[in-house]
């Protein structure tokens, strides 16, 4: 039996606590989804504007994004 955690009205599988999986583990995961998320919000922020608009982004879009 898979156990899953509610967030509101979907279920976040990633909020799920597997018996298998150690505490240690599951804060290393997070912290790298959240190191990731950093090193691609920082990528997209150093980029140049002419590229941005080639992608059909603007800076706002990125902030909106990573809030």
């Amino acid at each position: 039996m898979q156990t899953t955690a509610r967030t509101g009205s979907r279920i976040n599988p990633r909020l799920a606590t597997a018996p298998s999986q150690s505490v240690l583990l599951r804060l290393l995961d997070a912290f790298n989804r959240w190191e990731e998320t950093k090193r691609q919000q920082r990528k997209l922020t150093e980029m140049p504007q002419h590229r941005l608009d080639d992608m059909g982004l603007t800076r706002s879009d990125i902030d909106r994004a990573f809030r």
